[in-house]
């Protein structure tokens, strides 16, 4: 009897030893994994920039030219307009997105957003041209030619200005 208490002892050590060193190990794991999580902020040049080339947001001319397009679930184009824009509330959405204050977004989903009546498609010159994707729910911006998204942290009336044009426009 007293053999069998033993050994269910040594047994009940054993269980509770492995048991604490699995949620060590992924208590590690999961500290590992949020440490890694870039929350660098970016700008929109920085955005822009790739290792070879470095977009300037500063050139006098810049230009944006913006467009909704909705599609169904064979990516076929249900609906596309593009938005006119007058040259004052082109100068104005260029100047907020050059302020905006952008962070890494790995769970965007262009498929999703562009199904959706939140998605735009922009292109916007400033010392090249660069086609961007912008979700004006999630508040997100991809870079097509990064394959990049990033989450907006201060749009200020950037996606409110679009859904005026783009009401304006349905008239």
């Amino acid at each position: 009897m007293k053999k069998v208490l033993s050994l269910i002892g040594l047994i009940v050590v054993v269980i509770v030893g492995v048991t604490f060193a699995i949620s060590t190990t992924n208590a590690d794991k999961n500290k590992e994994e949020t440490d890694t999580k870039d929350t660098t902020v970016y700008t929109l040049q920085q955005a822009l920039s790739t290792d070879v080339y470095t977009a300037n947001v500063d050139v006098e001319e810049k230009s944006l030219t913006l467009s909704t397009k909705r599609m169904d679930k064979n990516f076929d184009i249900q609906d596309s307009k593009e938005l006119v824009l007058s040259e004052e509330t082109e100068k104005e959405l260029i100047n907020q997105m050059v302020q905006w204050e952008l962070v890494k977004y790995n769970d965007f989903d262009l498929t999703k957003s562009l199904r959706n009546d939140s998605h735009y498609d922009a292109y916007l010159t400033v010392s090249t041209g660069y086609k961007l994707y912008l979700d004006s729910v999630d508040k997100t911006i991809a870079i097509s030619d990064k394959k990049q998204a990033y989450k907006i942290q201060n749009s200020g009336d950037f996606f409110t200005i679009l859904k005026n044009i783009k009401e304006a426009s349905a008239n």
